[in-house]
């Protein structure tokens, strides 16, 4: 014989099978909305662009130019002829030198936390191996292009003793290029300039040719004058980590480029793309960037 639920029986059961459904959305959507609540509040908050440079320090102090970035002259820097030197120059403390003349060898810097200035005046720098200008360690390196000045740099391509190295200026500190001269940079085995930390780029003339990626800044790139000149046959210019305080963005803020790159112009591992207050030429193969994060483009600026 069939068990007969009683009608009143079954309207309570109903009521409360009411009770928990509202119940249970009540609770996803609490969770959905402390959720967003949540994400809000650890979203980075992107500036747009054009930025001031009050707003650039507040979000990326991490890539904020400082005082020492603006050094182009020192009036206690060691004037060296390259040329007198030999195959090697060991810099192993911080302090500035004026170079000149030409070398076949290879500048090595082992200066631990110190800050070492090179004021390039005329240079010519060969590598028979490795890395051309090698910065083994340093608080920072500032490159300073003399004024009226023509520098050439280039590596060798072997890189077997040095596989981790693989630039033809390599720093394992931040990088700083500034002043009026020229420079030429070719990268004959992969990268034409690398920075484990953060490359800033304040002025000059500077060409740079690669294998693989014109300029690489581990942490950042900060560009805000000068002329670049990029031809490489994967990157133009390249960040790959990301983290606080402006950590593994890329941002070109001034001067007038060009970027010729046979993937993309513009490789933002997990940061943001930041351009504006500049001009850039780029022709990409496959395209003018591919960013982690967001593209924040000031109209205009890409051509």
């Amino acid at each position: 014989m069939a068990n007969v639920v009683p009608e009143k029986g079954r309207g309570r059961r109903r009521a409360l099978q009411v009770i928990l459904l509202f119940l249970l959305c009540a609770a996803l959507a609490g969770c959905y909305w402390l959720g967003l609540r949540h994400e809000e509040r650890l979203a980075p908050r992107t500036p747009e662009v054009p930025m001031t440079e009050e707003t650039f320090d507040q979000h990326f102090p991490f890539l904020a130019v400082t005082h020492a970035d603006h050094e182009t002259e020192n009036a206690q820097a060691l004037d060296v002829d390259l040329s007198q030197v030999g195959e090697e120059l060991l810099l192993s403390e911080g302090g500035a030198w004026r170079l000149s003349g030409k070398m076949y060898g290879q500048i090595r810097i082992a200066a631990e936390e110190q800050t070492v200035h090179l004021i390039l005046d005329g240079v010519t720098l060969t590598a028979k191996e490795g890395p051309a200008l090698y910065v083994e360690s340093a608080g920072k390196l500032i490159l300073t292009l003399a004024e009226g000045s023509e520098n050439v740099i280039s590596d060798s391509g072997d890189y077997r003793r040095t596989p981790d190295t693989e630039a033809c200026i390599f720093s394992a500190a931040d990088l700083t290029i500034n002043g009026s001269g020229t420079l030429s940079v070719s990268g004959l085995y992969k990268d034409g300039i690398r920075s484990q930390n953060v490359v800033k780029i304040l002025g000059g003339d500077i060409s740079v040719r690669s294998k693989r990626t014109g300029i690489h800044g581990t942490d950042g790139i900060h560009i805000t004058g000068g002329f670049l000149e990029i031809s490489s046959e994967k990157n133009g210019l390249r960040t790959t980590k990301s983290g606080q305080n402006g950590r593994g963005n890329l941002v070109v803020a001034g001067g007038d480029h060009r970027i010729i790159a046979g993937r993309f112009a513009f490789l933002v591992g997990r940061g943001d793309l930041y351009i504006y207050n500049c001009s850039v030429f780029e022709k990409s193969v496959v395209s003018a960037w591919d960013v982690g994060g967001q593209a924040h483009v000031q109209s205009g600026c890409i051509q």
